[in-house]
């Protein structure tokens, strides 16, 4: 065999399967009889430019087809300073829009998403933001940027990730997420000392765009985007389209970032606040009093507020966990129940 061949594959096995590696003292969740809450849970994405943003290229078409393919129940468009999608898309397509916010003399002070009653404060690590808009998310993660904050990775990674697409695009999407740096996102998101709810956008424009008979290449692809990155509203009651959904959020459903498929569910109980994952996780729980880190697929915490940072992995070593993926990020107040 080669000897690049064997070089090439060793390196697969520390990066594809090792990559991230962290040590926790995690702690065994206790479980405990279920019982789940009548809820609806919908997935969402938000932060998405069409051709009619000056810099994306992609079609209205494309974003309803990406969202059958990763099974979103509804999107949010935000182009730049125009609605002109409201007129190619159905009820569960929403057309906001993204505008650029200046102070009295001039000087930008940064993005904000616009869509009906939501507001969303987008680039909030590049805004110059002295207060946010009342009622407004803060997008802790974006998509886009979290991956450009790792260009030096990436680039020398590219022909390792270039391999993987041809073989798994899952396994290709896994290994960007396990780039992104989840808990420090969420410390600069701290540090900046805001008071508001959390989202995640994804900031995607479509570069190239080659349509032909039998022919619909699209790069960066929205079903890429659509399946690494979503939110999940857990609503009270049942919503049928994308304007539906943004008044159960601003009526206070609970909203969770969401990397990957599955979906966790969250809800507050006799002053718990009780956490169910589609699969066993590491679970670092942020709280005014410290750290901690749990491992299970069931938890319930008793902090009236804390923010949770969910992590599958590859192997465990003792203390020491391989391969961690981010899975989602909640931030929880037990004061306001998910709806």
């Amino acid at each position: 065999m080669p000897e690049w061949v064997v070089a090439f594959v060793l390196f697969y096995f520390a990066f594809g399967f090792l990559y991230p590696a962290g040590f926790f003292l995690a702690r065994r969740a206790v479980f405990h009889p279920l019982k789940v809450p009548n809820v609806y849970l919908y997935s969402f994405v938000i932060h998405i430019h069409s051709q009619f943003s000056y810099d994306s290229l992609g079609k209205p078409e494309d974003i309803e087809r990406a969202m059958r393919q990763e099974d979103i129940d509804f999107a949010i468009v935000t182009d730049h300073d125009v609605e002109y999608i409201s007129a190619f898309v159905s009820s569960k397509v929403y057309a906001g829009v993204e505008k650029k916010l200046h102070d009295n003399s001039g000087v930008l002070i940064g993005s904000l998403l616009k869509a009906g009653p939501l507001k969303v404060v987008a680039h909030p690590f590049r805004g110059r933001w002295k207060e946010l808009p009342d009622g407004a998310f803060v997008e802790i993660v974006d998509l886009k940027d979290a991956l450009k904050e790792r260009l030096s990775l990436l680039l020398f990674l590219l022909p390792f990730l270039l391999s993987v697409l041809i073989f798994s695009r899952e396994l290709f999407r896994n290994t960007l997420l396990r780039l992104i740096d989840l808990r420090g996102l969420v410390r600069r998101y701290q540090s900046l000392g805001f008071n508001a709810r959390l989202i995640g956008g994804l900031d995607h424009h479509v570069k190239v765009y080659i349509r032909e008979v039998g022919i619909r290449f699209l790069f960066p692809n929205y079903r890429d985007s659509f399946a690494m990155l979503k939110n999940v509203a857990v609503c009270k009651d049942k919503v049928s389209s994308a304007s539906e959904l943004l008044e159960a959020i601003k009526d206070g459903a609970s909203v969770g970032i969401v990397f990957g498929k599955e979906l966790p569910l969250w809800w507050v109980e006799d002053g718990f606040i009780k956490l169910l994952t589609p699969r066993h996780c590491l679970l670092e729980v942020r709280h005014p009093e410290g750290v901690e880190h749990i491992e299970g697929s069931f938890f319930e915490l008793g902090h009236k507020e804390c923010m949770l940072l969910g992590y599958t992995y590859k192997v465990r070593f003792w203390r020491f966990y391989f391969g961690l993926m981010p899975m989602f990020l909640i931030e929880c107040t037990a004061s306001r129940e998910g709806r």
